[in-house]
């Protein structure tokens, strides 16, 4: 399995997606599958932040924002994507809310039982 960084301008980039997304459509992985969302300050600073997947996540990504990736490499047992920071929301916005159980003066309230 080739391990080096293809770049969006590289002639290839567009052919490696492709087949990415394909091997990992649908695929939930081991037991040892994960995704990892990295966003360091440097990496932030430098106008990216990281996704290493081993399962469809991967996938989704790359059907949901091809243009916002700048780079891939592709692991074998997973694959790590240099993403524009642009795409990012925060990290804030993975957390679902859970309406259902609160009311609205509750919704938002940090109080001594959660922490």
């Amino acid at each position: 399995m080739e391990q080096r960084e293809i770049h969006k301008t590289d002639p290839k980039f567009t052919e490696k997606l492709l087949e990415i997304r394909e091997r990992y459509f649908g695929t939930s992985g081991d037991s040892e599958a994960e995704t990892i969302l990295a966003a360091s300050k440097i990496e932030l600073k430098e106008g990216y932040f990281t996704l290493f997947s081993s399962n469809k996540d991967i996938s989704k990504f790359i059907e949901r924002a091809p243009d916002k990736i700048l780079s891939v490499r592709d692991y074998g047992h997973g694959v790590r994507l240099k993403i524009d920071k642009k795409a990012l929301r925060g990290f804030h916005y993975c957390l679902k809310i859970d309406k259902e159980d609160e009311s609205e003066e509750e919704q938002g309230e940090v109080t001594e039982n959660v922490i």
